[in-house]
């Protein structure tokens, strides 16, 4: 092969990534709808394959999800505010979307490095819940969850 041949068959070979490359752009773009960026990171230290299912509890200082008396403490994403005084999950516009009592099924795991406050109520877990998919359930009680 001479030199020129091979110069030629470099330049159209960037030119087919190139052309790939917007394609796969365009594609991206094409849609009306904007996905939010995520406000938690899943460190490599986190499993992020279980399932927190229970009701939301709150004591004045701290919100959890669990039973009455102990839970998971979760870190919720920017887009939702845990509240007490009543306890409460709200959107950042007020929308409540789950009072205590409430079920809530969260995808997700523990991580370890997120620091839980030491003041609140835990199921002897360290670190919070980073969610995945989050349901908020209501008063239903999930079909997982055994009644007492």
């Amino acid at each position: 092969m001479e030199p020129d041949d091979r110069d030629v068959l470099t330049a159209t070979a960037a030119i087919a990534v190139a052309l790939v490359l917007l394609a796969l752009g365009a594609g991206c773009g094409a849609g009306g709808e904007h996905a939010a960026a995520s406000t938690t990171t899943s460190p490599a230290n986190a499993s992020l394959g279980a399932l927190l299912v229970g009701r939301l509890y709150g004591n004045g200082r701290c919100v959890w999800v669990g039973g009455p008396k102990d839970g998971a403490q979760v870190a919720w994403p920017s887009r939702y505010r845990a509240l007490t005084g009543p306890t409460r999950i709200e959107t950042r516009g007020g929308r409540v979307l789950a009072r205590e009592g409430d079920w809530l099924r969260i995808g997700g795991g523990f991580d370890p490095a997120t620091k839980a406050d030491p003041s609140c109520p835990h199921a002897g877990e360290k670190g919070k819940w980073l969610p995945g998919k989050i349901e908020f359930l209501g008063r239903h009680r999930p079909p997982e969850v055994r009644k007492p």
